[in-house]
């Protein structure tokens, strides 16, 4: 039974450092590196309550750039924009920080975000670390 755990563990471990960055499940593409933007992920956010009353989602732009290698993984300044005539409140998070958005109509905002992941070598690998965005307190602003 202890074999078991130390493989499942392990197995765990290596499967997360052949991750990459992605938002919600959806990575993205680095075509100049990770030190350079990233192409951006369409999405559109919506939460529960939004749903229920009839909202239509916001349409926002994501894009990613690493901008340092830091002790135990990467650091990240993570840009959005809402494309939408809405503006909207979120907050972004992965497994280590979290991040406030408050976008008016066809505003960008960046903000900085630590991962901590083992397995990043150099901030050239940071493009392929284990890093996936997550949305939460979502709210139209009125």
């Amino acid at each position: 039974m202890l074999k078991q755990s130390i493989l499942l563990v392990a197995f765990i471990c290596y499967s997360i450092a052949g991750w990459a960055v992605s938002w919600k499940g959806q990575s993205f593409n680095f075509p100049n590196g990770p030190k350079e933007w990233s192409d951006p992920i369409t999405y559109e956010i919506r939460s529960e309550k939004m749903e229920k009353k009839g909202d239509a989602a916001v349409k926002v732009e994501i894009r990613v750039r690493a901008v340092k290698k830091i002790a135990m993984g990467c650091r990240y300044e993570l840009e959005i924009t809402n494309k939408d005539t809405r503006g909207i409140r979120f907050g972004v998070h992965n497994m280590s920080n979290k991040l406030s958005y408050k976008l008016k109509e066809g505003a960008s905002k960046t903000g900085i975000i630590d991962s901590f992941t083992r397995g990043c070598k150099g901030i050239e690998s940071c493009g392929d670390c284990a890093c996936d965005f997550y949305l939460d307190d979502i709210s139209l602003m009125k």
